[in-house]
């Protein structure tokens, strides 16, 4: 028993590595609330789109 833990234990801790450095647990938060995501697009799109006007002229 002992064994298998150790074989699966660097793996894990690997595969948590990842996660961390990717920022799963925000990207759960956003999936799992959305409003949150609509409230962040929202404010993107705007400042993409005031960026575009200022720029345009």
């Amino acid at each position: 028993m002992a064994e298998t833990a150790a074989r699966i234990e660097e793996p894990l801790r690997t595969l948590a590595a990842y996660l961390e450095r990717g920022n799963f647990a925000e990207y759960v938060y956003m999936v799992t609330r959305p409003s949150r995501l609509i409230w962040i697009n929202l404010i993107s799109g705007l400042s993409r789109g005031w960026a575009s006007g200022w720029g345009l002229p």
